[in-house]
């Protein structure tokens, strides 16, 4: 597996967040109770370090550790496919002959949504509890069943009286389904089938197969949060897709960066769009959607679309949507920001997932619409950020891994802040272990040396690279004069006249550094 398809697999797993850094996410951490993500991710190097817990080591090893088989490939069978098939069929011929039917019909008829029924293959899961259950085991044992997705472990269907909506895979198979609750009382409006071999809804965008067969035809990509929306754009030639929740994953956004790149074979600058609501709920949405996606893909590509106050996309006419004003990340969030003016700790949550870079020119533009924000309002939104920067510091290790020079010193070359070059023969006098981190392949370290060298790389460095090195010279000269001085009980009177001068020079050079 190459990096992002790592980092990808680990987000289906566990909620990672974009940090004030490019190169860092940060997570809750799975090894001990917390509220405050404290297990920071350095996505170069593809290591991890738990300030909370002291738990370090690679990302391949916190796969592991929780339990993710990486070498077994994937369990999928045809079965489970045909299992899912039959269902297909099921839901679709229940939707023409059940009694309720017509009901489920006239539902989708008030939005205009019978339209989808064709192309999408909606259908519909009865409400009787033993329909699907006595369809499907004449052709397959309980435990495909249950592989499948569609029921619980007791064999108890998952979809009760829904509006079935198919989800394919990138070659177009079913491999899961989404429903649609037809009464006002059923909770939640939307659920899916469990999370199978097959389907994992943290790393899965629905329609992308079906967006895929649309890219060449248009240079926008849109992604939205809600199925309806997205068969609304499609079903009128416009890709779209659909991220089933508020915020993407990192699972989410590596296969948004695979069809961008697929986008680019047909146009030269597609974008991908964001369709969201300018709501309070939908601006930290946005932040964080942006800052997930500039870790991958550059800001110039990202595009969002600000829908009026209370409209859902399949509401409106394309012809209407595409006259709307399509703003760069940074000017569409503080336009979000202008017109529903969220709560300032809202804003404040929102500025602490972008990037540093883009924070400040956030900051720069808020600055710039005081007269619209007010002066109160813009410092609440910068003392509820600053509060919050501060708790979500990075704290020092609670258990050091030894903060004597040689392991400032290795921990500087590992962040990038020192060279091997610049240490030279210093590097010679290095303690054994520190010099195997440095040099070897980080893949060919033991399993407590990975642990090691991430502790390290997180480890703060405050020194600049002229004083550590500096400080490697002091050492090994002072080490120098210790041995001659050592070497004096049993030297004659030829070898103390050597050890004299060697002792006067290695005295010269200490005292030498002192001056640069």
């Amino acid at each position: 597996m190459d990096r992002d398809e790592l980092l990808a697999l680990l987000s289906t797993y566990l909620d990672l967040q974009p940090t004030y850094r490019r190169d860092e996410l940060k997570t809750l951490c799975p090894f001990h109770a917390e509220t405050h993500p404290s297990l920071y991710i350095n996505t170069e190097k593809l290591i991890y370090h738990c300030f909370g817990c002291g738990k370090a080591g690679t990302v391949l090893s916190l796969l592991k550790d929780l339990g993710v088989q990486l070498s077994s490939g994937s369990t999928a069978t045809a079965s489970v496919f045909e299992v899912l098939m039959t269902a297909h069929e099921f839901f679709r011929q229940q939707l023409k002959e059940h009694p309720n039917a017509k009901t489920v019909a006239s539902i989708l008829l008030r939005r205009n949504r019978e339209r989808f029924i064709e192309t999408f293959q909606l259908g519909y899961a009865p409400a009787e509890k033993d329909a699907l259950l006595n369809a499907l085991n004449r052709f397959f044992s309980p435990e495909l069943l249950r592989e499948s997705g569609l029921f619980s472990d007791s064999l108890y269907p998952l979809l009760l009286n829904r509006i079935t909506i198919p989800l394919r895979d990138e070659s177009g198979r079913i491999v899961a389904f989404a429903g649609r609750a037809i009464s006002n009382d059923q909770k939640p409006k939307f659920i899916n089938t469990r999370n199978t071999a097959l389907f994992q809804k943290r790393a899965f965008l629905a329609f992308a197969h079906e967006a895929s067969q649309l890219l060449p035809k248009s240079k926008l990509l849109l992604v939205v949060e809600g199925y309806f929306d997205a068969m609304h754009f499609l079903a009128n030639r416009l890709p779209a897709v659909c991220v089933m929740s508020t915020n993407l994953t990192l699972a989410q956004a590596t296969l948004l960066k695979r069809l961008h790149a697929q986008h680019r074979r047909f146009h030269k600058d597609p974008e991908i769009v964001f369709v969201f609501d300018s709501d309070n709920a939908g601006i930290e949405a946005v932040a964080t959607n942006i800052a997930m996606l500039s870790t991958l893909l550059p800001p110039i590509s990202l595009r969002l679309v600000l829908l009026p106050t209370g409209r859902d996309p399949d509401e409106l006419a394309i012809h209407t949507f595409l006259t709307f004003k399509r703003f760069d990340p940074i000017s569409g969030f503080v336009e979000a920001v202008c017109r529903g003016k969220p709560s300032p700790e809202r804003v404040a949550r929102a500025l602490l997932v972008f990037p540093d870079d883009m924070r400040k020119t956030v900051s720069r533009m808020l600055e710039e619409r005081r007269h619209i924000l007010g002066t109160t309002y813009l410092q609440l939104v910068f003392q509820f950020f600053g509060s919050l920067l501060s708790r979500t510091t990075r704290r020092p290790p609670s258990k050091p891994v030894g903060f004597d020079l040689y392991s400032i010193a290795a921990a500087m070359i590992i962040q990038g802040k020192l060279t091997t070059d610049q240490l030279g023969e210093l590097i010679d006098e290095f303690p054994e272990p520190l010099k195997r981190l440095l040099i070897t392949p980080l893949e060919q370290l033991s399993r407590a040396e990975q642990e090691h060298y991430a502790k390290l790389a997180f480890m703060p460095c405050s020194l600049m690279p002229d004083e550590i090195l500096r400080a490697l010279l002091k050492a090994s000269v002072k080490r120098k004069l210790l041995q001659i001085l050592g070497r004096i009980e049993n030297a004659n009177s030829d070898e103390l006249l050597q050890l004299s001068k060697e002792f006067d020079q290695a005295l010269a050079d200490f005292q030498s550094l002192d001056q640069f």
